[in-house]
């Protein structure tokens, strides 16, 4: 989505949930590989999509999200 979009129409739910991707790809090592690999893509992918798909290694993205989830739903606060 573009940014317009992303601010506009249920930002609380679009940054938490691209917060957490982030998070993910921090913990998994391949944070600064995204970010590097999307900042040199953008013109050709704006949305960053097939950059996450290639740093991921994934093509099945519906897979991965359910991984993801699982991921974020398992996250526990650190003084619990």
């Amino acid at each position: 989505m573009d940014s317009k979009t992303f601010y506009n129409q249920d930002k609380g739910t679009n940054y938490a949930q691209a917060r957490y991707l982030c998070y993910y790809l921090q913990e998994k090592g391949l944070l600064i590989k995204f970010y590097q690999e999307f900042h040199a893509s953008q013109t050709h992918d704006p949305s960053g999509y097939k950059t996450l798909q290639r740093v991921l290694g994934e093509s099945d993205m519906e897979a991965f999200k359910d991984q993801w989830e699982k991921f974020v739903l398992g996250l526990r606060q650190g003084w619990q």
